[in-house]
């Protein structure tokens, strides 16, 4: 079953997919992705799990987002999200930006988040020469849309042994990224990852436990700088899959599939009150 539901960050598409008695997960996607970066995960999930998967705002059939957004009106829209399908508690599942949307809702409503997945996502600001790369590829998608930068962000997203051994999902992911509309997606970008504060600070106050997975080819998110962020967490269990780049769980699923249902076999709720 899929719905729109209204929330701080625009009209958000949700699907809702497994056991309606199953413990809650909700995917959350990457910048730059659909929902339906989740396939793979969908599949192995909806066995057990109650799943929700959501188009974030400026992407896919979501609404656009208002100019500029802050984490806190994420974590208020995911809430919004979970009263809509009368949830209660949930494990979040996020790739990059939801990670960090995770993040956001267990330190300040700890108890609507029973476990949390981050996946290849930055906690610290963009600094430096880095931050000015990103600077002008948002301008860039301001001016004239997704569809010039989309090979940058390819490369960037995926890594190169993917994209020469499986072209069709890495031209499906391409031909996703330049369907979104400019000023959604502009809208989005600029909020996630230009004006954003860090998160680091919140980390240390986390009570849920969290599985950090960040892939050994990731340029965005190194190994090193993911063990360095992640290491104030208190309950936290880190994996770094082979091969991949900024996009581990759509390039290796069956890798990230097996370190994830583990997680959820031991956190997961197994009484939710849904």
């Amino acid at each position: 079953t899929s719905r729109h539901v209204e929330t701080e960050v625009g009209s958000l598409f949700v699907e809702e997919h497994g056991r309606p008695s199953g413990p809650a997960v909700l995917l959350w996607p990457s910048l730059y992705c659909a929902g339906s970066m989740w396939r793979a995960q969908i599949a192995e999930l909806a066995n057990t799990y109650r799943v929700l998967v959501l188009d974030p705002p400026g992407h896919g059939r979501s609404g656009r987002p208002p100019a500029r957004f802050s984490m806190a009106d994420t974590a208020e829209a995911t809430m919004a999200v979970l009263d809509a399908f009368g949830i209660r508690s949930v494990t979040m599942v996020g790739s990059a930006w939801g990670g960090m949307v995770g993040v956001q809702l267990a330190a300040t409503v700890p108890e609507r988040v029973h476990a949390l997945v981050m996946i290849n996502s930055p906690m610290d600001r963009w600094r430096g020469f880095q931050r000015a790369q990103l600077a002008l590829l948002t301008a860039l998608i301001g001016l004239a849309g997704p569809r010039p930068v989309e090979p940058l962000i390819t490369r960037a997203m995926l890594s190169r042994r993917f994209r020469v051994a499986e072209p069709d999902r890495a031209h499906a992911f391409a031909a996703d990224l330049r369907s979104f509309g400019r000023r959604g997606l502009f809208r989005a970008v600029r909020s996630v990852m230009l004006d954003r504060p860090s998160l680091l600070p919140l980390l240390g106050g986390l009570t849920v436990p969290v599985l950090a997975i960040a892939g050994a080819e990731d340029q965005l998110w190194t190994v090193r700088r993911a063990r360095a962020e992640t290491a104030t967490i208190p309950d936290l269990r880190f994996e770094v899959v082979p091969g991949t780049a900024h996009l581990s769980a759509y390039e290796d699923p069956a890798a990230v599939n097996r370190l994830v249902i583990e997680f959820l076999d031991t956190a997961a709720d197994p009484t939710p009150e849904n």
